[in-house]
């Protein structure tokens, strides 16, 4: 009982501070720059991974799978639309990331000013040093992004090789093996990306020492807050709102410009939880 009081409690002063740092603000204004840096972003991902995989059809694949399939409910033919405008700025080649690099040092500099603020500390490293840093974080993402793709290649070569083996066919079925690969690729390997992601921003950005612990239970938290609402709000707008029925590109980009806004604005919740833990770690330390 004292643990869930004491849990209570912290959310409660989590909220609080989330609440009193303008969160609602910051969440549009990053959001705006997310949208803003979407498809340049895609685009400079889909010229690298074509560039070491001879196709981008992975990236798009990994999307829909990271997605949940929330697009193509909306507009079956979105991805192909989207690939055509992808395929224009990939022609743009070096130009095309020269132009996409600045954009995603942007959205990360706001990403990392609003974790900031729910730490009460305003953003204070140098143009130099704020710039490598963004590039850096920039650089983890597409890696996480490129892991996935990699994970996926991997469990498709596995299916792949077992469905074709008749001596293994003969004790595993095919059928079991495509539902466990399905279940890990479409359920475990999104959550272990989010999960990374909100690690490794709760953990570094803040310019202060945060306790792993800290980042940790906040990174579990915001992951399963975000996993549980993802789908909730895939099935709602897919189902109820009036987007599900309009069945269009425009349907599938609203509901995007809000699926981004709620993200934002649980990575934020969960920096102003990271703060509030660390306070109390350190505190219960001394």
């Amino acid at each position: 009982m004292k643990f869930f009081k004491k849990a209570f409690n912290v959310l409660k002063e989590s909220w609080n501070r989330f609440s009193n740092e303008r969160s609602d603000d910051l969440s549009a204004i990053i959001s705006f720059y997310i949208l803003l840096a979407a498809i340049p972003s895609t685009g400079l991902l889909g010229f690298i991974v074509s560039k070491i995989m001879g196709s981008d059809m992975e990236l798009f694949h990994s999307i829909y799978v990271l997605s949940n399939g929330y697009f193509t409910s909306l507009d079956p033919n979105f991805f192909v639309k989207i690939r055509h405008l992808i395929k224009s700025i990939e022609k743009l080649g070096w130009l095309g990331i020269i132009f996409a690099i600045p954009i995603g040092v942007v959205v990360f500099t706001k990403i990392t000013a609003g974790i900031n603020s729910m730490f009460g500390i305003p953003l204070k490293r140098s143009f130099f040093k704020n710039t490598i840093f963004q590039l850096m974080m920039m650089f983890f993402t597409g890696t996480l992004i490129f892991l996935s793709l990699l994970i996926s290649l991997t469990f498709s070569a596995i299916h792949g090789y077992i469905s074709r083996n008749p001596v293994i066919t003969q004790y595993i079925n095919p059928t079991t093996i495509s539902l466990i690969i399905n279940f890990l690729v479409t359920y475990i390997l999104p959550i272990l990306l989010s999960f990374s992601f909100f690690f490794v921003l709760y953990k570094f950005i803040p310019p202060v020492s945060v306790k792993t612990s800290a980042a940790l239970v906040s990174a579990i938290f915001t992951t399963t807050l975000w996993e549980i609402a993802k789908r909730i709000f895939t099935w709602y707008i897919g189902n109820v709102a009036i987007w599900g029925r309009l069945h269009g590109t425009l349907s599938a980009i609203v509901g995007f410009i809000l699926l981004v806004d709620l993200s934002v604005y649980f990575l934020l919740f969960g920096a102003s939880l990271t703060s509030v833990l660390n306070t109390e770690i350190r505190e219960n330390e001394t």
